[in-house]
């Protein structure tokens, strides 16, 4: 099971807890340069999640912003 099938996981068993019918969970994609490295002004990178009620979407980035490697689990909860 990779990083991502893992916080799919956990936001379906968190929608079961919270009773949020019919909520989809979509990861925050960052372009990344060649060096790996995601965002290069981390200043101005302040969007952790998005929510959208209309169409029951929420949005995460589970990436961290400099070098892209996994947020752990207890700081996107």
């Amino acid at each position: 099971m990779n990083y991502e099938q893992e916080i799919q996981q956990l936001f379906s068993r968190v929608c079961e807890v919270f009773k949020l019918k019919n909520f989809k969970l979509k990861f925050l994609r960052r372009q990344v340069d060649a060096n790996g490295r995601g965002i290069l002004n981390i200043k101005k990178s302040y969007t952790l999640a998005h929510t959208n009620l209309k169409d029951k979407i929420i949005t995460f980035d589970i990436y961290t912003p400099r070098f892209r490697k996994p947020k752990s689990i207890k700081s996107i909860l």
